[in-house]
């Protein structure tokens, strides 16, 4: 590969381009480190072996390609204590080879494995995540509570997995900076808990189609900046809640209770 000769090459992005790129490349403990390397849609079917010993990199996005096999262990090992952007969203990707969970990135503030095949439990993200994005996968299990300790998070989408259980008690007030909230199409049940807080900046909400019952929470009144909130095709039986006419910012709901 050409560009592995630049040996002060710090970033590289050849995303979006009608190439196709040659991963056999020989790795190296000699070779440049990279801070940034941006593959996405390159029609790879594999993971570029010369991102082996990749100690610094920052930002690394593999999105949108034809990659069908587990997440390598050696990934694992990859900019340990620097990696703070991770994208293999768009792919086939079916498990952690050596069903490997704890993800080992101190610094990871966005995950997105969004569109893949992974099955199993939610893989564990360090403390200092702010985006985890896992959609529409095949994951499941019930929500963790090492969810409740992830207070810096401002987007959580777990929609179309095949989880199950009841919803954690402190969904509504783990993380003040939680502005998306995704649970829809999966088997939670159970009623919603009644623990949305003054303060939030929760601007939309989706648990639509599962199967959870009870009542609609009065405590959804402190959700000011609410814009968007979906209940539908669930088991809630109540009346059209009143307290969700005072909300200021709320463009669209969908409750069917």
């Amino acid at each position: 590969m050409l560009f592995l000769s630049f040996k002060r090459l710090k970033a590289l992005v050849l995303s979006s381009n009608k190439m196709s790129l040659l991963t056999s490349t020989t790795s190296s403990t000699n070779m440049q480190k990279f801070k940034v390397l941006g593959l996405r849609s390159c029609n790879l079917s594999e993971f570029p072996s010369f991102w082996h010993n990749q100690d610094q990199l920052i930002s690394l996005d593999l999105s949108s390609n034809k990659i069908a096999r587990k997440i390598p262990e050696w990934l694992f090992s990859t900019g340990t204590n620097s990696l703070e952007y991770l994208n293999l969203s768009y792919n086939l990707l079916m498990d952690f080879e050596h069903n490997l969970r704890v993800l080992p990135w101190n610094s990871l503030g966005e995950l997105d494995l969004r569109f893949n095949k992974l099955q199993g439990p939610l893989p564990v993200p360090s403390v200092s995540i702010y985006s985890y994005l896992v959609s529409n996968n095949q994951l499941t299990g019930e929500i963790p509570p090492w969810i409740c300790s992830l207070n810096g998070l401002y987007a959580l989408d777990l929609s179309n997995n095949s989880l199950t259980g009841m919803l954690p008690e402190c969904l509504g007030n783990f993380s003040a900076e939680l502005l998306v909230l995704k649970l829809q199409g999966n088997n939670f049940h159970g009623s919603i808990p009644q623990t949305f807080m003054n303060g939030t900046n929760l601007a939309m909400i989706d648990l639509s189609n599962n199967s959870l019952q009870g009542r609609v929470p009065s405590s959804l009144a402190n959700c000011v900046k609410l814009r968007f909130l979906n209940l539908g095709e669930n088991q809630i039986t109540d009346i059209f809640p009143l307290m969700l006419g005072i909300l200021p910012e709320l463009r669209g709901s969908r409750l069917e209770i």
